[in-house]
């Protein structure tokens, strides 16, 4: 969707339900996985925030009122998009310039941090929630389920020798 303003992709993935969940501020959570042969073969994670802050727009008095949501109302946030990839071929794997699995963040085009890691259901929902919704005086991420569910190492040497994106064995109990 090169081209295409921020809010349009997500009024996008909205009208066409292209999500796996939508959170009470409006943001796109996306989960897909594919397996084959027992395995793990790709996944795509991605986290949209809303552009529109739905829930202020319907209820601002209890909007305002809530201290615990005041970082999602500041007007100094924008709305970003993060998205988690994995893909296992060998053939679509450039050493550094796209590591099997990778982090985005936004839309620009090159962005790939390199990721230990693909990873599970409940380790991307856990650094959503950490990252996007917890404080320090309120950790949602801590009431979150723990899961000892992890996907064997897929980063280079090359690229573990850089700047990248630990995935711990299981999520932090």
């Amino acid at each position: 969707m090169k081209g295409i303003s921020y809010a349009d992709v997500y009024g996008e993935f909205v009208r066409n339900r292209v999500f796996s969940a939508k959170l009470i501020d409006g943001a796109l959570v996306q989960m897909a996985y594919a397996f084959g042969d027992d395995a793990l073969v790709k996944h795509r994670l991605a986290y949209l925030a809303s552009p529109h802050l739905v829930p202020f727009l319907e209820d601002p008095r209890g909007y305002l009122n809530d201290d615990e949501h005041a970082h999602t109302r500041s007007r100094e946030v924008d709305p970003i998009s993060i998205r988690f990839d994995y893909h296992g071929d060998d053939s679509r794997h450039q050493e550094v310039w796209h590591p099997k699995s990778h982090l985005t963040i936004g839309s620009y085009e090159h962005c790939r941090v390199p990721v230990s890691s693909p990873l599970s259901p409940v380790q991307f929902i856990e650094f959503v929630v950490r990252n996007f919704y917890s404080t320090a005086t309120m950790d949602y991420a801590s009431r979150l389920p723990r899961s000892n569910t992890s996907f064997p190492r897929s980063i280079s040497r090359r690229e573990e020798g850089g700047l990248h994106i630990v995935v711990p064995d299981r999520t932090p109990g």
